[in-house]
Formats: structure tokens, sequence, C-alpha cells
């Protein structure tokens, strides 16, 4: 069998998500990063930049819509600015999907809080156009990309 060259085999893709306490709902899994189907994370992490302060406990999970803790064996202390690589699983999304955080705060609200998610991943499904996927950058604005 003859192994075909393809420019983008390899490619791996980081997303990063943004957000502050006022962003999450409690005890709910809210999207930050959309993965296309064939997608398989490789890498990330949260990133705690500014603890969060609700009254007793500050956690989070980060997973998927097919399992809210994917991507954590133990919850996340948010409590302490920090930084808290992905547990890797080694899964293989069939289907788009997000990949969330579900922040459980206890006591009251929180008043700060601010976390970056960083997600890096690969995609198995070699049929992905990604000439067309990488013309739009994060940030929505369009780049060129490179000639395939």
């Amino acid at each position: 069998m003859t192994i075909v060259q393809q420019p983008w085999r390899g490619l791996t893709v980081a997303r990063k998500a943004a957000f502050v306490f006022g962003d999450l709902t409690d005890e709910t899994a809210d999207p930050l990063i959309d993965v296309p189907a064939g997608a398989i994370v490789v890498g990330g992490g949260l990133y705690i930049s500014t603890a969060w302060n609700s009254a007793t406990t500050d956690v989070m999970d980060i997973g998927d819509g097919g399992d809210a803790d994917r991507y954590t064996v133990a919850a996340i202390d948010a409590t302490a600015a920090d930084y808290t690589p992905l547990d890797l699983t080694g899964y293989e999304y069939t289907a788009a999907d997000t990949i969330d955080v579900t922040w459980n705060g206890e006591g009251t609200a929180p008043s700060a809080g601010v976390g970056v998610l960083v997600v890096q991943y690969v995609i198995a499904d070699e049929s992905v156009d990604f000439a067309a996927m990488l013309s739009v950058n994060s940030w929505g604005g369009s780049r060129r990309a490179p000639n395939v």
C-alpha cells in the first residue's frame, strides 16, 4: 500500500475560550469550544487566572455532550489561580460537538472569577476540508488558507 502524502495530515487545531464568572450558569454544561466530527482532543487545559469566590466551593468539570466530565478525572478547584491540563481520553467524535465547562458553586454567588479553556485537537477523518475550515480564524475574520 502506498501512503499518500497529504499537506494537512497531522495538523493540530488549537482553540481557546475566555470566560468570566457571569458567563457560566451553576450546574449547567456551558458550551465553549466547537469540535468537528472526527476530532480527537490531544491537549489543552483550563487556566484560572482569577479565582472564583463563592462562599463555600467552586469546582469545574470539562466535558462534552456525551460525558460532562470526559476531560476531568477529578473536578478542578476554581478557588485558586492555577492551570490544570485536560485528562486525555483518545475519544474520537463521530459527530460535531462542543467542549463544555460545568461550574458548580456552593454558597453565595461569586463576584470574581476568570478562566481560559484551551483545547487542541487533530482530525482523524481525512475527508474534512481543512482549507475551508481554516479560512475563518477564531476571531471570525477571514484569512487565506495555504495552497493545498
